[in-house]
C-alpha cells in the first residue's frame, strides 16, 4: 500500500512537472460554490483505503485491526509527502498556486474522509484495548492533515 500511495501523491503533482515524469497528473478542478481548487486524490486513496477495510472485514476478520492500522499510515504517508512536496517544491520554486492550494485543499478533504473513515470503523473486530485510543488516533490524524 505504500507504494501505491507514493504514487497517488507524485500523480498528484502534474503542475511540479519533470519532477514526476511517469505519473500522470489528476487535473484540478474548482468547486463551483467556493471556488477552492482541488484534485481527485484523497478521494483516490479513501476508495482504497475503504476497500481494504471492507475486504478485511468480510474475508479475513482475524487480520481487521492490522488492515486498519496500514490504512491509517496510508493516510499519514499521503500527508506528510504532500506536506513535504508543498514546502520544497511549491513554496520555494515557481509553481502554480492554484496548485500549492489544491495540496492544502486535499489536506483539508482528508480530514472530513478520515471522519468518514472513523464513523465506517467496525470496534468489534478491534481489541477493546485499541478500540478505545481509535477515537483519539484518528482525531489527531484529522488535526495533523490541517496544514
Amino acid at each position: 500500500m505504500s507504494e501505491w500511495v507514493s504514487n497517488i501523491a507524485a500523480s498528484d503533482g502534474g503542475a511540479f512537472g519533470s519532477m514526476f515524469p511517469n505519473h500522470s497528473s489528476h487535473p484540478l478542478r474548482r468547486d463551483f460554490h467556493t471556488g477552492a481548487v482541488t484534485t481527485s486524490a484523497p478521494q483516490d486513496l479513501f476508495r482504497c483505503v475503504a476497500e481494504q477495510l471492507n475486504l478485511a472485514r468480510t474475508e479475513m476478520p482475524q487480520q481487521y485491526q492490522h488492515v486498519l492500522g496500514v490504512c491509517l499510515r496510508a493516510f499519514t504517508q499521503y500527508r506528510h509527502l504532500q506536506s513535504q512536496r508543498m514546502f520544497t517544491h511549491g513554496i520555494e520554486t515557481d509553481v502554480s498556486m492554484e496548485r500549492v492550494c489544491s495540496i492544502a485543499n486535499n489536506l483539508t478533504t482528508c480530514v472530513d474522509l478520515i471522519e468518514t473513515l472513523r464513523d465506517d470503523v467496525d470496534v468489534s473486530l478491534l481489541e477493546e484495548e485499541r478500540g478505545e485510543s481509535l477515537d483519539e488516533e484518528m482525531e489527531r490524524m484529522g488535526e495533523e492533515c490541517m496544514v
